[in-house]
Order: C-alpha cells, then structure tokens, then sequence
C-alpha cells in the first residue's frame, strides 16, 4: 500500500535530517532576523476607499554547515480594505461600505543556502520549504435603503482557515558591521498542486539579521 507524506511530514523529515548530520559540520552559528513590509493603497473617484496592510516576518536559523542551514520563520500580515464605494445592489437598496480583514500567520520550516561566507560584505542566497497558513477572514457591509431612508450594518462571521503551502524565497545581505547585515529579500507562497499561483504571490522585504 502506497504511503502518501503531507508537506508537514516531509518538513519533520527535513529537521531530522539536518540534526543527523550536525555532528559532523565544521562550524555551527545562529542568525537571528526580522523583516517587515507596509503597503497603502487609496483608490476610488473621489479617492474615497483605502486599503491597508502590514507585515512582519521573523525568523531564527541553525547553521550546521559552513553556508546551508535550517531556516524557521513566523510572520504576521494584516490586511484592513474599506470600500466607500457607493454601488446600487437592488429594490433601491444601496451598498454605501464595504470593509473587509485579514489577519494571517505563517508558521513555516526550510533550508536556507548561502553563497558567500559570513564575513564578506554581500550574502546572496535562496531557501525553500513548507508553510503552515492559518487565515482569518471578517467584515462588515453598510447598506442604505432608500424607500425607508434606513442605513444599517451587516456584520459578516469571521471565518479560520488552515492550508498547507510551499514557499521560496531569494535574498541578498549586506554586512554593515561584524554579525549585523541589512537585508532585501523576494518571497513567494504557494500551493503544492498549483505552481503557476508563484509568480502571483511574490511580496517583498526589507529588514535586519543578527548572526552570531
């Protein structure tokens, strides 16, 4: 019988794997980082509606090996869209709001591979591994009847959601003192079974990364 491994498996395995042969690397550091990305949009005729999103992205990695590491990473992403828009829905029934919330956490586990060492000035480097993506989805919509000149809010469940996703990631570090690095990087998140969605999803960031 054919055993199938979920993308959370396969990451215990990676961990596993890493701490087997940590015994024979010739040098062990730890790196500590911190990422964040902000995002502001006002759009509409009259510049009416606006769309807010923040995040930030941690991570700690184990460097078994000289330039290739175990890489585990939290990020948080706020996404806080208001829509004034004013659009008619039917019987004279106007939508004058519309406001929708993201609140996203990633927990996600990889490897991260370097290619220059620790003391150049300039680090390029990529990483790849498994996503666990926790979502929650809520919101509200203003409606303003006409025939009996009313408005009210209808206030929309908030949902959670759980996904399983693959990301991958380029970044390149430059060293601004001995152990602290400037860093830029270019993330992508997607699902296993829908590769295409990576060039869609790319984000980028800019932040510091503390090696010792």
């Amino acid at each position: 019988m054919a055993v199938k491994l979920s993308e959370m498996n396969l990451a215990k395995i990676l961990i596993l794997i890493l701490f087997l042969f940590s015994s024979s690397a010739h040098s062990f550091y730890t790196e500590i980082g911190a990422n964040y990305s902000f995002q502001r949009e006002v759009y509409g005729v009259d510049y009416e509606s606006k769309l807010n999103e923040n995040t930030l992205l941690t991570s700690v990695a184990f460097y078994f090996f000289s330039l290739t590491g175990l890489e585990i990473g939290y990020s948080w992403r706020k996404v806080d869209n208001l829509d004034k828009t004013v659009s008619l829905l039917n019987n004279d029934r106007y939508q004058t709001g519309y406001r929708r919330t993201l609140n996203v956490q990633n927990f996600s586990v990889g490897i991260s591979q370097y290619f220059n060492s620790t003391k150049a000035i300039l680090r390029p480097g990529i990483g790849a591994g498994f996503t666990r993506r926790i979502t929650e989805d809520g919101g509200y919509t203003d409606i303003y009847d006409d025939n009996t000149d009313e408005a009210y809010r209808l206030e929309r469940d908030t949902t959670k959601t759980t996904s399983d996703l693959i990301y991958v990631l380029a970044s390149l570090k430059f060293r601004v003192v001995e152990g602290l690095f400037l860093s830029g990087s270019v993330r992508t998140l997607f699902s296993p079974k829908k590769y295409d969605d990576a060039q869609n999803n790319l984000r980028f960031f800019v932040g510091f990364s503390w090696l010792f």
